[in-house]
């Protein structure tokens, strides 16, 4: 059972989850709190950033506050590309300070702070922009961020330092990936080759066709030298991306996309499917959400294999729909909505989507489910996040949500209860 997962948001108690589900994109606006941190951007203009923390199944705001440059309207609002403990990769577009009309991405690190620094005092949080010019690329989810993995004086893991690391397949050689690495130590991108080692898992062509949705530390020994991009469609693409020799290798998903290629073209994996790895437990979970049209059921199952198996072992399977009959009027009413029939709670058939997210915590079988129901005019804005105990198939907690909503799970450090209940606001 996930610790400090709560019944409802009416009833949350900020700070007691170790980790946090994030909004993808920042609210343009100025907040202060301890979480705040600042940083010139390229165009030569400051921006400040901030969080908002609250427990899951609430999904926790982040604010983006652009000073000193030209204010400019745009539709690309700071984006989050990937976070690992308390370091988060997050882009954003500036505007220098001219009248051509020029927008420049620019690349940041956020690190929460937390932790001992001189003379026993906590770091604060710090804000990093990551010089250019940046690998070109379609798909920014790409980029990943691995720290360095040096301890303390107190013997902690220390984020201080860390690597951004981005993977271009080469045009003429499918075989070979060039590794661009950006070190915070040296403030330097190199570039490294990594092969492709072919065995029964790894597959030129699905090497070529992997399409990353996340980037995330795998682990590694002493430093984690592991980085892992997840296409939940086609597998893990694991490289040992820091040694002299890197080489990628592939991890297929316990079970084939359903409708096989079809569905690949067609559709967004995260619809009905999720992935987490977890370094410290040298694993990686996986989760697919089924729809049985005949019956009219959902059903979410998960899996699990250890870094070194070519084995999958199931973690559970649950009926979402006798989750929810069971345990709705014990948690909230909101969950009454996706009922056909509320009374005698029957029919699920106004769902229209039920897409997972894997708890961060390696020791729970914790999955929420953002679901999405439909209404008169198509699909309702709203949707349900619902925390569901997958081992002990519970319904542990639900938060009413915007449908088209995107977040990404986070191991923030809770720094002061002033992240969650004491923000200053201006405009």
């Amino acid at each position: 059972m996930l610790a400090g997962v709560i019944a409802s948001s009416q009833s949350s108690s900020p700070g007691s989850s170790p980790w946090i589900l994030l909004d993808e994109f920042a609210t343009i606006a100025h907040r202060r709190n301890a979480t705040t941190a600042t940083a010139l951007t390229s165009a030569g203009g400051t921006v400040e950033i901030s969080f908002e923390l609250v427990d899951p199944p609430a999904i926790s705001p982040w604010f983006a506050n652009f000073s000193g440059v030209k204010e400019r309207e745009y539709k690309r609002k700071p984006q989050i590309l990937n976070a690992t403990d308390s370091l988060i990769l997050m882009r954003m577009a500036v505007f220098p300070d001219d009248d051509d009309g020029r927008r420049v991405v620019d690349c940041f690190v956020y690190n929460a702070g937390g932790g001992s620094g001189h003379a026993g005092t906590t770091k604060p949080p710090s804000l990093v922009l990551i010089p250019g010019p940046y690998p070109k690329t379609y798909n920014p989810k790409q980029f990943g961020i691995l720290p360095c993995g040096g301890v303390t004086d107190a013997d902690e893991p220390s984020p201080e330092h860390y690597h951004v690391i981005f993977p271009a397949r080469r045009v003429k050689a499918q075989a070979a990936h060039e590794m661009h690495v950006f070190s915070s130590e040296t403030k330097a991108w190199t570039t490294k080759l990594a092969t492709v080692v072919v065995d029964w898992e790894t597959g030129l062509h699905d090497v070529v066709r992997h399409a990353a949705s996340s980037a995330v530390p795998a682990g590694g020994g002493a430093g984690g030298r592991w980085m892992a991009w997840i296409d939940l469609w086609r597998g893990v693409l694991l490289c040992n991306v820091l040694d002299e020799d890197p080489v990628l290798r592939m991890l297929q998903w316990p079970v084939p996309p359903p409708r096989g290629e079809f569905i690949i073209e067609m559709y967004d994996a995260r619809s009905i499917r999720d992935a987490t790895v977890s370094a410290a437990a040298g694993e990686v979970r996986f989760v697919e959400v089924s729809f049985d049209g005949g019956a009219g059921t959902w059903t979410a199952t998960a899996w699990k294999r250890e870094f070194g198996s070519a084995y999958w072992f199931k973690c559970f399977e649950v009926d979402i729909a006798d989750i929810l009959a069971k345990d709705s009027t014990r948690l909230s009413s909101l969950v009454s909505k996706v009922w056909d029939d509320e009374v005698e709670k029957r029919g699920l058939s106004k769902v229209c989507r039920v897409a997972p997210t894997l708890s961060l915590s390696a020791e729970d079988d914790v999955v929420y489910l953002m679901t999405g129901m439909r209404s008169e005019g198509g699909a309702s804005p709203e949707a349900m996040l619902l925390a569901v105990d997958g081992r002990e198939a519970r319904l542990e907690a639900v938060e009413e949500v915007p449908f088209f909503m995107t977040y990404t799970p986070c191991a923030f450090p809770r720094l002061d209860d002033r992240a969650s209940c004491g923000t200053q606001q201006e405009h």
